[in-house]
């Protein structure tokens, strides 16, 4: 059990590590630019968390996670990214019950939790004067961009993350009501 969370939060580290230095190399300084784009395939993990392991693991890495990416790039407002990731981990634990797990609600369940992050990350932005931008053009330019290739990333590790933290049956807690 220890083992398996180490082996977690390792491949997190090294999630963090290609989204803050490999991504930036492979996408074109354009679309970066111009369409806001940015993968997060460290949240991508976080939302896996919520929905295989449960709602509670789900937001307590996502903070840690969402912490570490404030500390490291967003220094301007410290706490937005733990807060979204938080929310975003939480809520994907909320959405989707253990025994309702399958391809196409883990891929309707990102979906919303990745609209919840952008859209609630959006808004604290606007509400402490971080950005101007109105949210039809952010939308489009920026949240929908990064959206479909996070939600490409979750198709990806559909499996591997099915495998690494999926509890077997005979070790599930009952479920919650």
């Amino acid at each position: 059990m220890v083992r398996r969370w180490i082996l977690v939060v390792l491949a997190l580290l090294l999630f963090f590590l290609l989204e803050s230095s490999f991504f930036p190399w492979i996408i074109p300084p354009e679309w970066r630019s111009e369409m806001l784009l940015f993968p997060r395939l460290v949240l991508v993990g976080v939302i896996y968390i919520g929905i295989l392991v449960n709602r509670h693991a789900g937001a307590m890495v996502g903070v840690a996670f969402g912490l570490l990416q404030d500390v490291v790039f967003f220094g301007h407002m410290l706490g937005a990214n733990a807060f979204t990731f938080a929310l975003a981990g939480y809520a994907a634990g909320l959405l989707l019950k253990n025994n309702a797990v399958n391809l196409f609600s883990v891929f309707i369940v990102q979906l919303a939790s990745l609209l919840l992050f952008e859209s609630s990350l959006y808004a604290l932005y606007r509400l402490f004067n971080i950005t101007n931008l109105e949210f039809g053009w952010a939308f489009l330019q920026g949240m929908l961009p990064s959206l479909l290739v996070d939600l490409l990333l979750a198709l990806i590790l559909y499996f591997p993350a099915r495998k690494w933290l999926e509890a077997p049956l005979s070790a599930r807690e009952p479920e919650e009501n």
